[in-house]
């Protein structure tokens, strides 16, 4: 067996026997669950929800018939059923475990990846200029699973564009007057495709060409050389040139279609809104402007946080409120 491939099954049981000796009394400082590095192996995660957690795999079908895959907890008694909807990219169904471990087993919990993410049928890269116009009918599609194999209330949770997505099921729904859904969270979601055009070139002059550079400089020193300045300015002109070119024309013409501002007052249900002051990524003026259009609704805007890792920067406040709000609208 090569040395690699001996490696990664030695670090494999290492995290299995760790994760079984912290058992349930583990605190969320000592949890490897929040621990970004450990996160990121998607497969190593994947595996010990299963081995470990007591997730089911399932695939099931989008309300268009995408067929998505999903991980499937059920406990008995359990007081309602929370259907994850992961992020942009990677959106991944891993990358949701830290809410997981902030809960009481009272819950049953899904996990999917959406289409054209992972293991899901669909595509991503190449849908890029309509996105936002079909991606809810994967969450409309979790509900009706849960609906037909559960039952009982449902809690939404969303994060980023899963946030997103999930807004334009639960209204979708609401228009119906069919929502089993008695609460959403609404973590650091957006507003529009567009408000959110120019976060993939911030992300690549913040993340990726620093960790591209990490072998010509330090992360802290890297951004005053030449050589990131020149490869940052080209990498972000290309990308700008491709979005200005395939991109916004089409997001443009579903921006009527997928906007939220017009549309997030008709969700009845609670809302939570989590979102950050600094975030980057998402403006938190559209948030708030979008949250204030909403009657039934709470929110909490953090002053210095990172988009879509609050629940790691800021773990025992994120598990009470969470709690807080999942007690208030299922008692």
């Amino acid at each position: 067996m090569k040395k690699k491939s001996l490696s990664f099954l030695l670090f494999t049981l290492l995290s299995l026997g760790t994760i079984y000796a912290q058992s349930s009394n583990q605190t969320l400082d000592t949890s490897p669950y929040f621990n970004t590095k450990f996160l990121r192996n998607y497969d190593l995660v994947k595996e010990i929800l299963i081995k470990q957690e007591g997730f089911k795999p399932i695939q099931f079908p989008a309300s268009d018939d995408v067929l998505l895959d999903g991980l499937l907890l059920t406990r008995k008694n359990a007081r309602a059923t929370i259907i994850f909807c992961a992020g942009f990219f990677p959106g991944r169904k891993e990358g949701q475990a830290p809410i997981f471990k902030m809960l009481p087993p009272e819950y049953n919990i899904l996990f999917f990846d959406a289409r054209g993410h992972a293991d899901s049928q669909g595509h991503f890269w190449s849908t890029l200029n309509n996105y936002g116009k079909n991606e809810y009918k994967d969450v409309l599609g979790a509900i009706s699973l849960i609906e037909k194999i559960i039952g009982g209330d449902i809690i939404l949770y969303g994060v980023c564009s899963g946030a997103f997505h999930a807004s334009h099921a639960l209204i979708k729904k609401t228009q119906k007057k069919e929502s089993p859904v008695a609460g959403f969270i609404f973590d650091s979601g957006f507003a529009s495709s567009i408000t959110v055009s120019d976060a993939l070139t911030f992300h690549i002059k913040e993340k990726i060409m620093p960790n591209m550079l990490n072998w010509y400089a330090s992360k802290k020193t890297v951004k005053s050389t030449y050589l990131y300045k020149l490869s940052s300015w080209a990498m972000t002109t290309l990308v700008k040139t491709i979005k200005n070119l395939f991109l916004m024309p089409g997001i443009k013409r579903i921006e009527s279609e997928t906007n939220l501002l017009d549309k997030m007052h008709t969700i009845k249900c609670p809302v939570f809104f989590i979102h950050c002051k600094n975030d980057n990524y998402s403006p938190f003026d559209n948030i708030f402007q979008i949250a204030s259009t909403v009657q039934n609704k709470i929110f909490w805007w953090i002053e210095n946080s990172s988009h879509a890792l609050h629940p790691i920067k800021h773990k025992y406040e994120y598990q009470e409120r969470l709690i807080d709000f999942l007690d208030s609208v299922l008692n």
